[in-house]
């Protein structure tokens, strides 16, 4: 019988479980556990690739059980680590998210942690009854009619009829489809099956909501109502954790957040700064960009020699000034390559004025990564210190408001010019000297997305609309 158990890997009595790479089995009260939901300590997930030899009789038995329990003997297949040595702990309450590549090991992760799958090494405590949506529509049967599934669900996460009959009504209301909830799934297009599996995971009262790529989930209607409600779990004691390839959803719900890369964990830290940095490596962002050396004198003598002979106006050719470096500031004025579009950009250019009454001024371009010009930042700032320069070094920060761009990523142009008589005489430029990644608003601030998934265009302002309601 303890054999049988075992094998199963499914036996529990209670909420407290214990995932590792040999056995599933019940933990008594454990002091350390109290405060975390769940505990992971180093887990490892090996996957076999190509066609492995099959053995039979004891040899092959003893193959079938290493298997199961995840221990795979070495054999002359390959093989690839799909987590290797991670480790964390979640607290109660918690919202964790994950982030990666495709093939980092997320979704893996998650499968552990709901027992679809066994780890090869390590193992997981779990504290509290656990739910998940791994894949929109796991566990439904298709000749079963969408009512007769959530009854199947509720029962695999442990509810009993009485208890699946009084969650029924609301389940049904949330998903939108009473008229079909009684028609056999298999008759379901792939947005109802979405959103009745959505619907069925979120209303089954979980301690642990484990949730892989699913709030994209039907139209834009359902998909908000599917971001109110996983808002309104995570007021609760409800522990989530959280795999998504949107940064912007990550932010928006998650407090913490863990980078994976092959297996591994490469960050693990608040959600906004985890997702930037993911974000910066992930699109190589460039923050900052410097083109000269603070102490390059002769380099300066030099260009002055060269062009003492050409002058115009009583000043050399072009160029009369040069660019030293070029930055994208946060709001706070930090170094930063990820901004939120309810924060300002600040776009600092260091430069160098090579002569005396040089009228030099910077400027901006703003491309999209459609490769479209979003606009031209050109310098109005009159009558300050540009307006006459001496052969010295500036800074200047164009400020970028609030609310103007659209969410995406940004290239910077850098530029020196002479504006005269119409013309624009250009002394240095460098073309996308800087990028920036543009992120959504957190979930419940101001922003002009309104209920859209995405709203087309380089420019997307937060305006003020009046309405009033008119009567003949």
């Amino acid at each position: 019988m303890v054999l049988f158990v075992a094998i199963l890997g499914c036996a529990r009595v209670g909420r407290r479980i214990c995932l590792s790479a040999c056995r599933t089995y019940l933990h008594g009260q454990d002091i350390a556990m109290e405060d975390y939901a769940i505990s992971v300590h180093g887990l490892s997930k090996r996957y076999s690739l190509g066609q492995k030899k099959r053995r039979h009789g004891a040899k092959g038995m003893l193959q079938g059980l290493s298997e199961l329990f995840g221990r795979a003997p070495q054999d002359d297949h390959s093989t690839i680590w799909a987590l290797k040595d991670v480790s964390f702990e979640v607290k109660k309450g918690e919202r964790l998210g994950f982030v990666g590549k495709n093939g980092a090991g997320k979704s893996t992760l998650l499968k552990i942690l709901s027992r679809v799958a066994y780890p090869t090494a390590g193992e997981a405590r779990i504290h509290g009854r656990v739910t998940s949506l791994l894949e929109v529509g796991t566990g439904f049967l298709n000749h079963l009619t969408g009512r007769q599934n959530i009854y199947l669900n509720a029962s695999f996460h442990g509810l009993s009829k009485k208890e699946t009959e009084q969650r029924i009504p609301d389940i049904v209301e949330f998903s939108e489809l009473e008229r079909f909830i009684d028609t056999p799934i298999k008759f379901y297009s792939s947005g109802m099956r979405a959103r009745l599996a959505f619907s069925v995971a979120a209303h089954l009262d979980p301690d642990i909501l484990l949730l892989d790529e699913v709030l994209s989930v039907g139209d834009m209607a359902f998909a908000q109502k599917c971001l109110q409600r996983v808002d309104d779990l995570t007021k609760g004691e409800r522990t989530i954790l959280f795999v998504s390839h949107s940064m912007d959803s990550v932010r928006r719900f998650c407090t913490r957040c863990i980078w994976l890369d092959c297996g591994h964990v490469v960050m693990d830290g608040p959600a906004d700064k985890v997702t930037d940095a993911f974000t910066s490596d992930s699109m190589t962002l460039r923050a900052h960009q410097k083109w000269v050396a603070d102490d390059a004198p002769e380099t300066i003598k030099s260009l002055l020699d060269i062009r003492e002979e050409n002058t115009v106006n009583g000043l050399p050719e072009s160029p009369h000034a040069r660019l030293i470096s070029a930055t994208v500031l946060a709001q706070d004025g930090r170094q930063t390559s990820t901004v939120c579009v309810t924060d300002e950009i600040r776009l600092e250019v260091v430069f160098e004025v090579f002569f005396e009454k040089a009228n030099i001024v910077p400027y901006f371009r703003i491309i999209t990564e459609q490769d479209v010009l979003a606009f031209n930042a050109v310098y109005t700032n009159l009558g300050s210190v540009l307006s006459d320069c001496s052969a010295l070094r500036y800074r200047s920060v164009a400020i970028i408001p609030s609310h103007l761009l659209n969410t995406g990523r940004y290239f910077v142009t850098v530029g020196l010019c002479t504006p005269s008589s119409g013309k624009v005489i250009r002394h240095d430029e460098s073309q996308r000297a800087l990028s920036f990644y543009l992120h959504e608003a957190p979930y419940g601030s101001a922003s002009a997305l309104g209920p859209y998934k995405k709203v087309p265009g380089a420019i997307r302002p937060l305006l003020k609309w009046e309405d009033e309601i008119l009567i003949d």
